[in-house]
């Protein structure tokens, strides 16, 4: 009898289930030169400079530092659109923004840094999340957080705030930031997976929508896709069903849908 394959389940799930939210953009920094190794190329700025020692780079040979001014802003602004993800994908209510960075500062001295993200439609701002002002004496420090992506959000800017407390230089210090979307959770979980003949039929349940949808069927291995929009056709073999069968598709289907 013919059965899909592995492949053909991957269409279902990349297609079917949620083919607007899944992007090659998905886990992926967004940010332009995020380690400043090519100084200050991609970002905007008032007083930030590029520094090489003293410390040591957290990786590669430079870091952003607040310049010689008592305060600094630097920043960049992505666009998710232009990242290539659509807009029904972003609205979804299904993605985080994981965002931070690895700071540090001078010797003893408080010199400190705050990174932050401003979510906005493209002409009001939606949301703001930092992580703080942080200092940190000679030794890098990771500074992470994950915040939900509001619905409308179609730009986020990435900035370090640098707030000089001691000495000549702002010595509030960034190195290798980042800047993700990720799934805030698995698009949509096995409900069933039921056989009669030639005809094997996935049902889904998507955690984002709250709804079961059919995703895949055979022996025709035409897949109905979740936005009734597009049709993926796919490949076919032959092997037999059984329940051994059954949880090998399930869990592969499983790690496709988590990234696992």
């Amino acid at each position: 009898m013919h059965k899909p394959t592995f492949a053909a389940i991957i269409v279902a799930a990349i297609h079917g289930i949620f083919p607007n939210a899944c992007s090659a953009s998905l886990n992926t920094n967004l940010l332009s030169n995020p380690g400043f190794e090519s100084n200050l190329d991609g970002w905007t700025t008032d007083h930030g400079a590029i520094r090489e020692a003293g410390p040591l780079p957290h990786g590669g040979a430079n870091y952003l530092m607040g310049g010689r001014t008592s305060l600094s802003y630097t920043y960049q602004t992505v666009d998710l659109i232009g990242a290539g993800f659509a807009p029904d994908g972003l609205d979804a209510g299904c993605l985080e923004v994981y965002f931070g960075g690895w700071q540090a500062g001078w010797e003893t001295q408080t010199d400190s840094g705050r990174i932050e993200v401003i979510v906005t439609d493209g002409t009001n701002e939606l949301v703001r999340n930092d992580l703080g002002w942080f200092y940190s004496n000679s030794t890098w420090a990771l500074k992470e957080v994950a915040v939900p992506l509001p619905q409308g959000a179609r730009f986020i800017t990435y900035g370090f705030h640098a707030q000089r407390y001691q000495g000549s230089n702002n010595d509030g210090y960034l190195d290798d930031a980042f800047l993700e979307l990720r799934l805030s959770q698995a698009p949509a979980t096995i409900v069933g997976i039921a056989h009669a003949g030639d005809s094997v039929t996935l049902q889904l349940a998507d955690l984002c929508v709250g709804a079961s949808y059919t995703v895949f069927r055979t022996p025709d291995l035409l897949c109905d896709c979740w936005t009734e929009r597009d049709t993926f056709i796919a490949a076919s073999v032959t092997m037999d069903w059984s329940e051994t069968v059954e949880e090998s598709l399930r869990q592969s289907f499983y790690r496709i849908l988590t990234g696992g």
